[in-house]
C-alpha cells in the first residue's frame, strides 16, 4: 500500500475540479488549498463524505484493532 499521505492526495486528485499538484510545490500546503470549505462549496461536494466512500476509509476501518489501548 502507498504511503498514507499519498492516498489520500489520491482519492483528492480523482475528484474533478481538484488541481493537480505543481512539481515542486509543498504537499501539505496544496492539500490545505484543495480541502478548504470554500472549496467544497464551490464543488459542491463534502469531503468527508468522499472519504468515507473511499477504498482507503473501508481498508482502514476493516484493518483497525479493537483492543488497542493507549499507555
Amino acid at each position: 500500500m502507498q504511503k498514507f499521505h499519498s492516498c489520500h492526495a489520491f482519492i483528492l486528485k480523482e475528484i474533478q475540479g481538484i488541481s493537480k499538484i505543481k512539481d515542486g510545490y509543498n504537499p501539505a500546503t496544496w492539500m490545505m488549498e484543495v480541502t478548504s470549505s470554500a472549496k467544497e462549496l464551490e464543488l459542491g461536494i463534502d469531503f468527508a463524505d468522499v472519504y468515507k466512500s473511499s477504498e482507503l476509509y473501508r481498508y482502514l476501518q476493516s484493518n483497525k484493532t479493537t483492543d488497542s489501548k493507549v499507555t
